[in-house]
């Protein structure tokens, strides 16, 4: 008998010493969810075990109820610290707030309290007495009603832990499957014997069976500690959405074990979650060595793999791709507890990429083989492609391209400006015309080109343009063999025009010197000298004005037939100004080149220019003549003359008749071109001149715009 109470006593002291060393275990990983509420039920199975030896071995009464309260001071708390560790695994702590922790630890706390000071009222104990058991002294003690009040909280806490459990296991993931029932045969065992005790049905009673089951449910416990990591990984409700992943999903803990594998990432590596779960990365995936080198990164890392990989149902290997990404796992507390691995097959991306690239390469390609530049540019207008074409055009090589060339550096510097507004508006979304540029080469020279372009969409947004550009050199040239065969032909057909007009006038000025002839012949016939001196100074001014309407008419043709309107404006105001005492400031802006308008428009424009100087210098007694020439957009042009002479009275002139015939020539000459002409005065106040004109017309003198 001796010898089997020995052995009794061994296995109550193995058992306290498993609990303790599970405690010990579960303290090195504190920083899990459970791991502290575990360290103190360890601890308290660790007190209860020796101190129920320690009771059995008590030769009084006063010790023994000293060390069966210690028994308490185990027990009493074990319920309610499952209870918090399988909330905090399960990741149910949401529901353990402070006032709810408070509220389970009430009864214990007076369970406690009312233990230790029993031999005042026995609420929980009364009438014990020592009864001998062999060499033992057993404590039997009658329950109080307290005593049934803590059974009862006792076990339906222990109730609401397994019914936890298995809510767990129906919803946890195979990994976290077999953690949850070694946490549930563990507690389950020496609870299990806690019944036999309570009703009393082993052999060995009056000895409780609880103390000793204590070891065996502690060796399950640290089973599962070792083959699944218990408190190295916790399971929580991601598993349903990760096994549905098409991305293979690793989660490896701390110490590089496998923990889980989605069923995309069994596929991939050829392997089921029971045959690796627990063991070292290393052994399972040292056929992927770029895995395991992403896996050892101690920050977020990326890489690209290529696998060959089996499927289910298909024997045929084939290599995939896989975009892979190694991420840290941290607790709250910002300490490490593992890596989770995803892996994407990105082969029909890598597929759709080699295709876009190849594509890409033939478009190159064709633009290097056409004759004109083709370009694409980033929003600030940094080259990002250019033809050979388009290189060697602008004098430029690859290395300088590959070191950065910005397209508005190859634009003139005098169209920069206007180059950059449109870049600005394209990049915009704005719609924009192809425009002509002054382009400029490496070596500094320059040539005409159009550039076309759109801006490069992406998700909506612009990020730059394509376009190609043309040199127009030789266009250019053949627009100025033509506009110079127009510029003959309106000479031609203005010297004509001229003709007649000055045949007319010319006509008018004999008739006149005619009649005035007679005239003096009659006064002098009667001796009226005087009065005949008159006549012949003004038939001498009359044959004056004449002579200088002949020449201005001959200087002003043979000047226009040669260069174009500015040019010919140019060298007409520098013999008009110093000839008539005038000051003359003429005004075009840049934005009019040579070339802008077209001949028939230069040749009308021309003459209601002349001939409004002409009025000025028989009308308008001037010191100052102000010419200045503006785009008023969509194709027209507007000129303004005007003097600050001595003016007249629109009302007045136009009632008598008189000063009509040169406004009436500038009226038809606008209106052959579709233009109109304005003029304004105030007597003492000069006059001012207002053109407005189409820069081209078709046939007929209609306007395009």
């Amino acid at each position: 008998m001796t010898n089997w109470f020995t052995l009794y006593g061994l296995l109550v002291l193995l058992s306290a010493l498993a609990a303790a060393m599970l405690g010990a275990y579960a303290w090195q990983h504190r920083t899990m969810p459970g791991a502290k509420a575990a360290v103190a039920g360890y601890a308290g199975l660790a007190i209860w075990a020796p101190a129920y030896v320690l009771t059995l071995m008590s030769h009084d009464l006063s010790s023994a109820l000293f060390w069966a309260n210690v028994e308490f001071l185990g027990t009493v708390p074990l319920p309610v610290a499952w209870l918090v560790m399988i909330l905090q695994y399960t990741r149910r702590e949401r529901w353990l707030t402070t006032r709810r922790l408070a509220l389970l630890c009430v009864i214990p706390l007076i369970t406690e309290a009312l233990v230790w000071t029993d031999g005042l009222h026995g609420l929980v104990f009364h009438d014990p007495y020592l009864a001998t058991f062999g060499p033992l002294s057993i404590l039997e003690r009658s329950a109080g009603p307290w005593f049934w009040v803590h059974v009862a909280y006792s076990y339906a806490v222990g109730l609401a832990n397994f019914a936890l459990i298995g809510v767990a296991l129906r919803q946890a993931p195979a990994v976290h499957r077999g953690q949850l029932l070694t946490l549930f045969a563990g507690a389950l065992v020496p609870v299990a014997g806690s019944g036999f005790d309570f009703l009393n049905i082993w052999p060995m009673a009056p000895l409780e069976l609880a103390p000793v089951l204590v070891g065996p449910g502690g060796y399950i416990m640290a089973w599962g500690l070792f083959r699944y990591r218990l408190f190295d990984l916790v399971p929580i409700a991601w598993h349903r959405v990760v096994e549905a992943l098409g991305d293979g999903v690793i989660v490896l803990d701390d110490r590089g074990q496998i923990m889980d594998l989605n069923p995309a990432a069994q596929d991939i590596f050829g392997c089921t979650l029971s045959q690796v779960v627990g063991q070292k990365a290393e052994l399972v995936l040292r056929q992927f060595a770029e895995v395991l080198e992403v896996s050892r990164q101690s920050s977020d890392a990326r890489g690209e793999f290529l696998f060959a990989t089996s499927f289910p149902g298909s024997n045929a290997t084939t290599e995939r791709q896989y975009a892979g990404q190694a991420t840290p796992l941290f607790d709250r507390r910002g300490q490490l507890i593992g890596r989770a691995i995803t892996l994407r097959d990105i082969t029909e991306r890598k597929r759709v990429e080699d295709a876009l690239r190849a594509s890409e390469q033939r478009y190159r390609d064709l633009a290097d083989s056409l004759p004109e530049t083709v370009f694409e540019t980033d929003v600030g207008g940094k080259l990002t492609f250019a033809n050979q074409s388009g290189l060697e055009k602008f004098g430029r090589s690859r290395e300088e391209f590959d070191e950065g060339i910005n397209v508005i550096d190859c634009i003139a510097p005098e169209d920069r400006q206007r180059a950059l507004a449109t870049l600005g508006q394209m990049v915009g979304g704005a719609p924009t015309e192809a425009r002509e540029y002054a382009a400029i080469r490496k070596d500094g020279s320059r040539f005409p080109v159009v550039i076309a372009s759109r801006a490069i969409l992406r998700n909506g947004v612009p990020v730059g343009l394509s376009g190609f550009l043309v040199d127009i050199t030789e266009r250019k040239r053949m627009e100025e063999v033509l506009r110079g065969q127009q510029r003959s032909l309106v000479t031609l057909e203005e010297r004509d025009r001229l003709a007649r007009e000055l045949h007319d006038s010319l006509g008018q000025v004999l008739g006149y010197i005619n009649a005035q002839a007679q005239a003096v012949r009659e006064v002098l016939s009667n001796g009226q000298t005087a009065l005949a001196d008159a006549h012949l100074v003004r038939l001498v001014e009359v044959v004056r004005d004449a002579y200088a309407d002949v020449r201005e008419y001959i200087l002003s043709v043979k000047a226009s037939s040669r260069q174009s309107l500015f040019r010919s404006l140019e060298q007409y105001l520098e013999r008009f100004g110093p000839a008539n005492g005038l000051a003359v400031e003429l005004i075009v802006p840049d934005d009019l080149r040579e070339g802008a308008l077209s001949p028939v428009v230069e040749s009308h424009l021309t003459r209601i220019i002349q001939e409004a100087l002409v009025n000025i210098r028989k009308h308008a007694r001037a010191s100052v003549v102000k010419m200045a020439f503006s785009s008023l957009g969509d194709g027209w042009i507007e000129v303004v003359v005007e003097d600050d002479g001595r003016g007249f009275d629109l009302g007045e002139v136009a009632a008598l008749g008189a000063g009509m015939f040169g406004l009436q020539i500038m009226q038809e000459r606008a209106q052959e071109v579709g233009a109109s002409v304005q003029v304004s005065s105030v007597p003492g106040r000069g006059t001012r001149v207002i053109i407005r004109a189409p820069m081209r017309t078709a046939a007929g003198g209609v306007a395009v715009q």
